[in-house]
């Protein structure tokens, strides 16, 4: 199993983990109180298996698309 959440949170989390498909849908955003981490519902069209994607606020990026602060962050489940 860890190879394959590894192979998941290196292709930014674009396929089903469990069944490689990438018919994926991405629905109910919500952040932590701190809004230092958003969460995705994730579920799979495919094989029907659901997950949650964890997000970490990794820098920030004024409206003309300068940024300001960025660190590299994969995203993990929850």
């Amino acid at each position: 199993m860890e190879n394959i959440i590894k192979n998941y949170l290196e292709s930014g989390g674009l396929h089903c983990h469990y069944c490689n498909s990438s018919n994926i849908l991405a629905s109910h955003k919500y952040a932590d109180s701190s809004f230092s981490e958003i969460y995705l519902s994730v579920r799979c069209n495919a094989c029907g298996k659901c997950w949650t994607a964890r997000y970490k606020q990794i820098g920030i990026v004024e409206k003309s698309g300068k940024i300001i602060v960025q660190h590299y962050q994969s995203p993990q489940f929850a």
